[in-house]
């Protein structure tokens, strides 16, 4: 039993087997499975539902947006595939989201294969929400937004609760005992979970948020149904409500973003979905009925059946292969928690070039004096890039309360 005990905790700190991008995918998997994605009728969450419909998935869009999501149910059914339909839903209200996976059970035959909790709001920056308090000295701090921890964290916590609860309830049915496809529970992260991200304080702390949610149950599958639970972190994404490359260069302090599209985080999740090696092992898992109620049946269990899932980036691809450049960020103890290869990737260029604390490869750097006063602070930033050969530009920035004055210079070496 200790020796059991001990390679399972090796193994949690070592974690499973990368994710192997080159592996064919037999999408036909998912034909006539059922699946929830939460924020749906837009951006990466539609993305994902147009891909599943067209791989024949039944896909029920979970959205605060009914004109997007009526929209969305009509265009992906005029697309053909699988079945899509709308179903309105707050995601920060329990009720809400109960109801509505009543409601997508009811319409789907009482089946469930795929829970996505995509759902989210961009940040609130936390400069900005500071300096606005200064228009008036004298005045009570007013209370700040909590919008974006009310969606991206409170509604994928409800999301994964009713996500492990009906997949624990379907696993009890004869039926599924001798299924070859696993339940999926792809969770929606963020490059901001590993990374720093300025100033964008909320945001941050819920992509975190979601990560421990992901690694507290991404070993413990076989206690839910055999779920299979991933995890996506996309990198800065272009979407219809994303910001322009340049907010995003000035935002993050990043020079030459190369910003993934849509497709590439599609592609990382077909592959999280319906590759099933992609947590690193299979198992079987027998249920029992007893005066407890339904539980895992562990003479049922041999020894290995439980596993560690896996946590995928997914960044700007090539015209064409959309995807080509995700990778696994090996998010375990022993590669210290995806840090290791993260930052290989940044010092790679994966992402873009980094500011402020990288250096830009021989001779690149970036420099920022800051001159501040009692009410207002200066900072002057420049860089030098050695592959443009050039100063990249010099900004002047002015914060009062917003930014009054931006003035760029570029000068030619």
């Amino acid at each position: 039993m200790a020796t059991d005990t001990t390679q399972k905790q090796e193994a949690r700190l070592r974690g499973a087997a990368k994710v192997d991008f080159t592996t064919p995918l037999h999408t036909s998997v998912l034909e006539n499975k059922t699946a929830i994605i939460t924020g749906g009728a837009s951006g990466i969450g539609l993305g994902i539902a147009a891909a599943l419909s067209q791989y024949g998935v039944r896909v029920g869009i979970l959205d605060i947006n009914e004109e997007a999501g009526l929209r969305a149910q009509r265009d992906l059914s005029i697309a053909g595939g699988g079945t899509v339909k709308y179903f309105h839903t707050d995601v920060t209200s329990w009720d809400s989201q109960l109801a509505a996976f009543k409601e997508v059970l009811a319409w789907s035959g009482n089946t469930l294969d795929i829970v996505i909790p995509s759902a989210g709001v961009r940040s609130h920056n936390m400069r900005d929400l500071v300096y606005d308090q200064l228009a008036d000295l004298t005045r009570d701090p007013t209370r700040p937004p909590t919008t974006t921890f009310d969606v991206n964290l409170r509604g994928t916590y409800y999301t994964t609760y009713l996500a492990l609860t009906y997949l624990t309830r379907f696993a009890s049915q004869p039926s599924s005992m001798e299924r070859e496809f696993k339940p999926q529970l792809l969770f929606m992260a963020s490059l901001a979970g590993y990374a720093e991200q300025s100033l964008s304080a909320d945001y941050a702390a819920t992509k975190y948020g979601v990560r421990g949610m992901w690694k507290a149950i991404r070993s413990q599958g076989k206690l839910f149904g055999g779920c299979q639970a991933n995890l996506l972190a996309p990198g800065f994404v272009h979407t219809d409500a994303g910001a322009g490359k340049e907010e995003r260069e000035e935002k993050h302090g990043i020079v030459g973003v190369k910003a993934a599209k849509t497709e590439d985080v599609v592609e990382g999740a077909v592959r999280c979905v319906c590759d099933g090696g992609v947590e690193g092992m299979f198992f079987s898992i027998l249920l029992f009925f007893g005066p407890g109620g339904i539980g895992p049946d562990k003479k049922g269990m041999a020894d290995g059946d439980w596993w560690i899932a896996r946590a995928v980036c997914c960044v700007q691809g090539e015209e064409g292969r959309p995807g080509c450049n995700n990778f696994d960020l090996c998010d375990n103890m022993e590669d210290f928690n995806g840090g290791k290869v993260l930052l290989d990737a940044i010092r790679g260029g994966v992402l873009g070039r980094f500011g402020g604390k990288e250096w830009f490869g021989d001779g690149g750097f970036i420099l920022r004096v800051y001159i501040h006063f009692p009410l207002f602070s200066i900072c002057f930033t420049t860089s030098y890039i050695p592959e443009y050969e050039c100063f990249k530009s010099l900004q002047i920035f002015n914060f009062w309360r917003e930014k009054l004055r931006t003035v760029k210079t570029n000068c030619a070496l």
